[in-house]
């Protein structure tokens, strides 16, 4: 008896597969068999060879995307200052866990397992364990964390008074570890449903296998139902109510900003000395630094307001990615577990689609922070083209804050052996970093 590769999204472990074996699953990751099941030695199956070519060219496109695409995100928010905020946390949370779907998922697994007989895990005891667990990990943070900045962006928005206290870097990673350990503790499980062996075939070829507990099927199809509620649905459901609800706060504060432009531009009868005259409020004085005037603070809310809409409009695209590229797969999942075998899908090249669908919604986060945020975009570029500190002519970077637009200006200002200059520099700036190793946007 065959066995049947199962990978780390399978959809139920039933008696009837696409490989005409014992067993089914969606994604072909993982060896399921049974190890004593026949004497007579199997002959080695592989993919046809268009569907092994298109495999395996998008799979290493998709992983090398993701791991450069992710490793980016977490560069940049770790080393731009005005770049960690709780939100950036969420998002770094993430890229970490999208950057394990690109170097273990698909290039450690799906990549070799096209190129491989079918069936055939060449890790070994310890990867059947390890690897599995890993990519398991991998998925349900990347759900979570999700769903963790979802509820941020609402709390900072729809309850400013209570996000001075909960909606902090220290809180948010706080909360990432929190969601990690618990994470690392819910995926080895897997390591006590799954088996390794060593198969020997016709011709004297021997692979190692790695398959589900047999014992432990019921188990195991339960694991699946729980995964699909609790990093699906779960995250889904969560998320359109409450982004419905940011809209429409936001919308209000549009409306209002809106009202006080309008504000700005009707003036105030009155009489004096018998002449009618027109009070503009945007007439009115300001002080040597315009920090008082009517115009400056529209300007600042009305700014405020839109950098709020962009940053709302960006996860919204994150999260409906995420269900959607996500929705081939559950489907299947819940498809599969309400019929039965005869009746399961399980086509090959669908298959395949489901796979590059989870791939897929890995590589666009840094895609799409490029496109929708000017900061991430004006820090990819700083990144990209390796401007920093130049040491040799001991210089220092400091960020701005000043900007009239909200985004963080750099310079590159020659340090002065005294300190008095040091410190009229500090002052001009208002805030600086002077770490050497620090690329500031």
């Amino acid at each position: 008896m065959a066995g049947v590769t199962v990978g780390v999204v399978p959809t139920v472990v039933t008696e009837v597969n696409v490989y005409q074996t014992e067993f089914f699953d969606v994604t072909p990751n993982m060896s399921l068999a049974s190890p004593n099941a026949t004497r007579d030695l199997p002959e080695l199956e592989f993919y046809n060879l268009d569907y092994k070519i298109i495999a395996t060219i998008f799979y290493l496109l998709l992983g090398a995307a993701a791991i450069i695409g992710n490793a980016m995100v977490i560069i940049v928010v770790l080393r731009v200052a005005h770049m960690r905020t709780p939100t950036n946390c969420y998002l770094v949370s993430l890229a970490v866990a999208d950057s394990m779907v690109g170097a273990i998922t698909i290039m450690m697994h799906s990549v070799p397992e096209n190129l491989l007989p079918k069936n055939a895990f060449i890790y070994g005891a310890a990867g059947c364990y390890s690897i599995i667990a890993l990519e398991y990990l991998a998925f349900n943070v990347s759900a979570l964390s999700i769903t963790a900045f979802t509820i941020e962006r609402y709390i900072a928005i729809c309850h400013p008074m209570k996000a001075h206290i909960m909606c902090s870097v220290s809180r948010a990673t706080k909360i990432i570890i929190t969601l990690w350990v618990f994470e690392i503790i819910y995926c080895s499980q897997w390591c006590f449903l799954l088996e390794y062996s060593e198969e020997e075939y016709a011709g004297g070829h021997a692979f190692g296998r790695c398959w589900y507990r047999m014992d432990k099927v019921a188990y195991i199809n339960a694991v699946y139902l729980v995964d699909c509620f609790l990093y699906y649905i779960v995250p889904v459901g969560v998320s359109i109510p409450l982004y419905a609800i940011i809209g429409r706060v936001l919308f209000r504060s549009t409306m209002s900003q809106n009202g006080i432009r309008r504000g700005y531009e009707v003036g105030s009868k009155g009489k004096e000395n018998g002449n009618t005259t027109r009070l503009r409020l945007m007439k009115s004085s300001e002080g040597s630094d315009g920090s008082n005037s009517p115009r400056r603070c529209k300007d600042s809310g009305s700014t405020a307001v839109s950098s709020r809409k962009q940053v709302i409009k960006m996860l919204v695209i994150v999260v409906a990615l995420f269900g959607i590229l996500w929705a081939p797969y559950r489907m299947l999942v819940v498809f599969n577990w309400f019929n039965t075998p005869s009746k399961q899908y399980h086509n090959e090249w669908f298959l395949f689609f489901c796979r590059a669908c989870l791939y897929l919604n890995s590589v666009v986060n840094p895609i799409l922070y490029n496109f929708m945020s000017i900061k991430f975009r004006r820090a990819f570029i700083k990144l990209c083209s390796c401007r920093g500190v130049d040491r040799r002519h001991n210089q220092f970077t400091w960020v701005s804050t000043n900007d009239p637009d909200n985004t963080a200006t750099t310079k590159a200002i020659r340090m002065s052996s005294t300190a008095g200059h040091f410190e009229s520099i500090r002052k001009h700036c208002g805030h600086y970093n002077a770490n050497h190793n620090t690329s500031a946007i």
